[in-house]
């Protein structure tokens, strides 16, 4: 279920990847399928799958429990409801059923049949239409209205607030009416929004003749976080890890069809924050597919700094035979999947179409392309791929590279790139050094054996371990075996527990436990030596200000006992 969110790679008995609830761009998320557990090292997040479900999709418990019976085919009886249904499940509650009536009006009711041929003339069809679950709105003031209000009961107020219906003199009307229908899920596969199509032969005007009209920012939709088809193309981006970003739902629609089922459309905008992590999660490259004009070369742009910072590979198509991704494959399939597996990288798009705008020759050219490529040169994380380009673009306009160079020094100072303290990265969870080997003891002794079990407690004899996982490692010595994890995790006192599912998802390396667990257990003996004779230090300098002799005594001989330890 996890890793319908996260592209996890196996990491020993563990699963890894990089963490859904921070920004991070090495990986520190583990999942240990056994124990049905996650936890960040980076961030601290952790738990089973109800606490990743209603973390990652903001699910109540309930939801989470209807999600995971769904997906395992189990059928939930609801006896009661404990309490009031929340307003952002009634708001999905009244998109879902919206959905269900448009979908209805279109595959089965006659007053579809005008959409319907529509659609098959752009080479739509019912198997489509059916997979994405495409609708079409009655061309009639309060025809959905009519429907959620007076048959489903559904409040008036809400209805509003889903932004379904448009306030007015007359008390509201439908705000989709005589259009196609696309809806839009969220992560969790809900219906939150829905974009309108006008069908041309019912178009009137009468919303200003826009050819989409989309819903409004509401409670649970909110467009910066929002594809179309994401549900539909999970698992192809998860199996080929990578995911083609086009502009409209036509164009995501007639891309499927085509066979490159992972793309996902962002409805006329830009890559954003929020999108990039979403996409980060599941996949390491993006290739845009957005319409060959101006406004799709700004937004394809626009989307650059947004991947550096999440590491998200970006690629991008150059669009040819037709005006934007739909019209090309719905001519030709494989002409679309040719330019798609062509896709440049971004860097080189950025330049190219700069050069081939302002030419390679003179210095007003060679002025307006710096001006247009170097924003973005600069702000490349890696220094051999930034090098490579400050190379290639000095090789393109004719001069030296230190001319680049110095250019993009003046224009960081400029910007402030790179002024950023370290002190204001974001740093994973600090733990003390005892800390984090003791979770690395306590991983190596669930994987020993008895023998090695009682070589570590001859080792730690007579060590005053503190701390949970202190507890827990003299818990384990004390029991002197672990047998099958899940049993042993189930008998482990109530408290001990969080660290000892943190420690086994750390992992060990089955082939070196004997020789590790020694090297581990000699490291922890010296940490809390050291640690011990610190203190003895400290309290030796109180006692002689004290002029207290006696107490220097007893603590120069304790000093002494324990120094043998610790070399």
């Amino acid at each position: 279920m996890v890793s319908e969110y996260v592209n996890l790679k196996r990491s020993g008995r563990n699963l890894k990847g990089l963490c859904p609830f921070h920004e991070e761009k090495t990986p520190s998320f583990m999942v240990n399928e056994e124990l049905s557990i996650y936890k960040c090292f980076g961030c601290g997040e952790g738990g089973d799958i109800f606490n990743f479900l209603m973390k990652i999709d903001g699910l109540e418990f309930g939801e989470a429990l209807e999600k995971l019976a769904e997906k395992a085919g189990v059928k939930l009886e609801r006896v009661f409801d404990t309490q009031e249904k929340s307003e952002k499940t009634k708001l999905l509650e009244i998109n879902s059923l919206a959905a269900e009536y448009y979908h209805y009006l279109l595959t089965e009711h006659s007053a579809g049949e005008v959409a319907r041929e529509y659609l098959k003339g752009r080479g739509v069809g019912e198997k489509l239409i059916k997979t994405f679950k495409l609708g079409f709105a009655l061309d009639e003031w309060e025809g959905l209205i009519t429907y959620l209000v007076k048959k489903k009961k559904q409040s008036k107020e809400l209805l509003f607030k889903t932004g379904l219906m448009l306030e007015s003199k007359q008390g509201g009307y439908d705000r989709f009416r005589g259009r196609i229908v696309f809806p839009f899920t969220d992560v969790a596969g809900r219906v939150v929004g829905f974009s309108g199509r006008i069908v041309p032969a019912l178009a009137k005007g009468d919303d200003g003749g826009a050819k989409y009209i989309n819903s409004p920012e509401t409670p649970v939709y909110h467009k910066s976080r929002v594809f179309f088809g994401l549900t539909q193309a999970r698992q192809a981006i998860r199996k080929t890890n990578r995911v083609v970003v086009v502009e409209g739902p036509m164009d995501m629609i007639s891309s499927f069809a085509a066979g490159v089922t992972e793309t996902v459309a962002i409805n006329g905008t830009a890559l954003t924050e929020e999108m990039v992590v979403i996409l980060r999660r599941l996949c390491d490259r993006a290739v845009l597919g957005l319409d060959a004009d101006s406004a799709g070369e700004m937004a394809i742009k626009r989307s650059i700094e947004e991947a550096e910072k999440e590491g998200l590979d970006i690629r991008v198509v150059n669009i040819s035979g037709g005006k934007d991704p739909d019209e090309v494959a719905r001519k030709s399939p494989q002409e679309w999947k040719k330019q798609v597996e062509g896709a440049v990288e971004i860097y080189d798009f950025v330049m190219e179409r700069s050069l081939a705008r302002w030419g390679s020759t003179g210095g007003e050219g060679a002025r307006k392309i710096t001006e247009e490529v170097l924003p973005y040169l600069i702000k490349i994380g890696n220094s051999v791929v930034q090098s490579h380009y400050v190379r290639k673009l000095a090789g393109s306009l004719g001069v030296g590279e230190e001319n680049v160079w110095e250019e993009m020094e003046k224009l960081k100072r400029q910007e402030g790139v790179g002024s950023k303290a370290l002190a204001e990265e974001i740093v994973p969870t600090k733990m003390s050094r005892l800390s984090i080997l003791g979770r690395q003891l306590l991983g190596l002794l669930m994987a020993s054996d008895e023998k090695g079990l009682e070589q570590v407690k001859k080792m730690l004899s007579g060590l005053s371990l503190e701390g949970s996982w202190g507890k827990l490692v003299v818990w384990i010595l004390e029991r002197g075996k672990v047998g099958k994890i899940k049993n042993f995790i189930e008998e482990i006192p109530k408290e001990l527990k969080g660290v000892a599912e943190e420690a086994y998802l750390l992992g060990v390396d089955e082939e070196r436990v004997e020789r590790e667990l020694v090297k581990t257990a000699e490291e922890i003996v010296k940490e809390v030596t050291r640690q011990e004779l610190e203190k003895i230090t400290e309290e030796i300098k109180k006692a002689e200000a004290k002029n207290d002799k006696k107490r220097v005594s007893q603590l120069s001989k304790r000093f002494t006992s324990l120094s043998w330890r610790r070399s």
